[in-house]
């Protein structure tokens, strides 16, 4: 061998594209974050799980009242609201319009439970001051302790209920 030829090519901007494009697949661009894919992505790595749904009782009045901009901003407020009651013990996702969902692993069932009671307490007891508008808000929250591929669906199925039959709080059991 006289001598070697190489082409290189830098490919760190292909990975750095590819990276961000990964982040906000799997980013809610309204609140910031993680949305449905990042919620089933992080529960395929969870052995224990529990998932709560938070849906907002009668979001389109909310929107329909106030504007869409005053929509927008109750739903950011709510997810400040649920980052700042959980810190750094769940995960928190926004799956669609007016739903959050908040994930752990390894966490006992009855402090799961305690916080979600704080949650709520908090979005029923305080209003929202948007825009110098009081915004009264009321929640479902369907929870499942499911350890399968279907905690998802058994949650929504606790929502679902509990929407129907006017309750605040529902378990999947």
């Amino acid at each position: 061998v006289v001598e070697y030829i190489a082409v290189r090519h830098d490919i760190t901007e292909l990975i750095e594209k590819r990276e961000n494009l990964e982040l906000i697949a799997k980013t809610d661009a309204l609140t910031g974050l993680g949305n449905r894919f990042a919620l089933v992505s992080a529960l395929t790595s969870v052995e224990n799980p529990a998932l709560a749904l938070i849906d907002v009782d009668h979001f389109s009045e909310i929107n329909d009242f106030y504007g869409q901009r005053i929509g927008d901003e109750v739903i950011k407020e709510l997810s400040n609201i649920l980052k700042s009651i959980t810190g750094l013990k769940m995960n928190i996702y926004r799956l669609g319009s007016d739903v959050f969902a908040m994930m752990c692993d390894q966490m006992n069932r009855e402090v799961f439970l305690t916080v979600l009671h704080e949650i709520a307490a908090e979005i029923r007891f305080k209003p929202l001051i948007i825009k110098e508008k009081l915004i009264p808000l009321e929640t479902t929250i369907g929870i499942s302790f499911e350890h399968s591929d279907k905690i998802i669906a058994t949650a929504d199925m606790a929502l679902t209920i509990g929407k129907k039959r006017k309750r605040p709080f529902i378990v999947y059991a």
